[in-house]
């Protein structure tokens, strides 16, 4: 009897363990161009540098962009970012492809399709050091729920690691190099756990507000475990 209890008990976790898959989530609100993707003109293919424009000026560029002009690195030309169960899906290049969020402001990142996720999760980074968020999650219902603070690693040397080894470049009609290979910058992941309660809700938004940075942060993509119910 116990044998078969146990049995029973196991297989019933299976969903959930099956489930922590995160699949890209489609939204709205993004209000940069961070990415230059026509070699060797970044200046008219991006809307601002990410980091301190008097010191380097810089902005990300796409795998393509990087192999015309013979350095490697890169955004994968997909668009796609793939870290163990985590997918995230980035935006076209050739538009608005970047949430930023400076110190001080608060902006709202909106799902297109409002849905219920056991966990979200974001993929970002900081620049000129760390930066501070806070993080609330909407419901259709007119609930919050707080996620507090977090600190964002700068885009060079931090952890957790999403996609490593991006490469940069200055934010000029004529690029002639890369910067930070063949190690850096890099893309970080968030991760957003929420409770039984909230998984039976739908996610309408992610409010997030900039707490400190020289910069801010950059929010490159979003994803999550869809709500799946188990029975036993």
């Amino acid at each position: 009897f116990f044998f078969y209890f146990f049995l029973v008990f196991i297989f019933s976790l299976f969903p959930r363990v099956l489930s922590q898959t995160f699949s890209p989530i489609t939204v709205s609100g993004f209000n940069i161009d961070a990415v230059a993707e026509i070699a060797p003109n970044a200046l008219s293919t991006t809307s601002q540098a990410l980091d301190a424009v008097a010191t380097s000026n810089t902005v990300l560029y796409s795998a393509s962009f990087g192999a015309t002009l013979g350095f490697g690195g890169g955004l994968p030309n997909t668009g796609t970012i793939v870290n163990g169960t985590r997918t995230y899906q980035l935006m076209p290049y050739t538009g608005i492809n970047a949430f930023y969020v400076q110190t001080s402001t608060t902006k709202t990142i909106t799902l297109t399709s409002p849905a219920s996720y056991s966990k979200l999760s974001l993929l970002l980074f900081s620049t000129e050091g760390t930066s501070n968020i806070s993080i609330n999650v909407k419901y259709t219902d007119l609930t919050t729920t707080s996620f507090g603070s977090s600190t964002i690693a700068d885009w060079f040397g931090g952890t957790p690691i999403a996609k490593c080894c991006l490469g940069r470049c200055a934010r000029l009609t004529s690029v002639t190099t890369s910067g930070g290979l063949p190690s850096n910058p890099n893309l970080y992941y968030l991760d957003l756990n929420l409770s039984c309660a909230d998984q039976l809700k739908s996610v309408a938004s992610i409010v997030v507000t900039g707490n400190t940075g020289s910069i801010g942060s950059f929010i490159m993509g979003v994803s999550g475990v869809p709500y799946t119910s188990t029975t036993t």
